[in-house]
């Protein structure tokens, strides 16, 4: 299994549905976005994780190995900056934690 199907498995896991995931050509330091909803309470509210790239990557075509931080925000981010990071490089799995503790607290500002 690869490490975003596993991550997209813990985001349904803690109430989201993943309606839609997009890799957008017109910002260079994301590799997907996915808009999630929530299905818990409170229901329908909606809200962004990005993928992002690492800036420091040299790759014309990012892979998922290229990617840093996983960006929340309650809109599309325009840059590197907006949201709420986790950084999940260079331990995948401390970082897959630190999100998923994040996450339900990220609802609850919603």
């Amino acid at each position: 299994m690869q490490k975003f199907d596993l991550l997209k498995d813990k985001v349904k896991q803690d109430g989201w549905d993943v309606e839609i995931i997009e890799t957008p050509s017109d910002h260079w330091w994301v590799y997907e976005v996915w808009k999630l909803a929530s299905i818990w309470s409170p229901v329908g509210k909606t809200v962004f994780l990005v993928l992002a790239i690492d800036p420091m990557s040299d790759n014309e075509k990012p892979s998922e190995e290229n990617v840093i931080s996983i960006i929340l925000s309650s809109e599309l981010p325009r840059t590197w900056n907006d949201g709420f990071a986790i950084y999940i490089k260079p331990k995948w799995d401390r970082g897959l934690i630190e999100f998923l503790e994040a996450l339900p607290k990220f609802r609850h500002l919603l």
